[in-house]
């Protein structure tokens, strides 16, 4: 989780500037596919009733794009921050 959270993390400027939804797709698959060839469980896991299940590509997709989305939603809210910040001065 820490790994994919840095990966998740270094991939969303490129995320960001990526063209079309293609561009985006693109990123989201390398992502999966890294995570899924580091972990020999699969990598993306839900739990259900106290068990652990691996979850398929559409449920993967969505954390990662979830996941991605929001640290762009974070970096936008610090820029905001930081900017007010340094008008109000």
């Amino acid at each position: 989780n820490i790994y994919f959270q840095q990966m998740v993390e270094r991939q969303s400027e490129r995320y960001s500037k990526a063209e079309g939804k293609l561009g985006k797709t693109l990123i989201v698959s390398e992502i999966i596919d890294t995570i899924r060839g580091k972990s020999p469980g699969g990598g993306f896991v839900k739990q259900e009733n106290g068990k652990w299940y691996e979850v398929g590509d559409w449920s993967a997709r969505e954390k990662v794009g979830q996941s991605l989305r929001n640290a762009l939603h974070g970096h936008y809210a610090n820029y905001l921050f930081n900017n007010l910040s340094s008008q109000a001065s």
